[in-house]
């Protein structure tokens, strides 16, 4: 009788053994698969935040530039403009100094 209890009791442990070997093996394959999954994540993450970044970076570039032409445009202006005041300013001051004379 202890025989066949000491036969059962060994085939319990090997029937125990072989399940946590199983549960063992398939916990790593899920987390491999899990951690695998996780890093193409992040790698995609990674590869949109840095195609969002290089966007942003040119349309930054390009509304600088805009910004710079803007300016250059509004500097000759304001020149002209000056140029043009000043140049009606002695017109004035000219015809204001034929009208005193005559």
């Amino acid at each position: 009788m202890k025989s066949q209890q000491l036969q059962f009791q060994e085939q319990r442990i090997t029937e125990l053994s072989r399940q946590l070997e199983d549960t063992i093996k398939r916990y790593e394959e899920r987390l491999r698969n899990e951690r695998e999954e996780l890093i193409r994540d992040s790698q995609d993450k990674v590869t949109r935040v840095t195609a969002e970044k290089e966007a942003v970076e040119v349309k930054y570039d390009q509304k600088r530039k805009a910004l710079k032409e803007i300016e250059t445009n509004l500097a000759k202006v304001t020149a002209s403009m000056e140029r043009e005041r000043a140049v009606l300013a002695e017109k004035c001051s000219t015809l204001e100094t034929q009208l005193k004379e005559s």
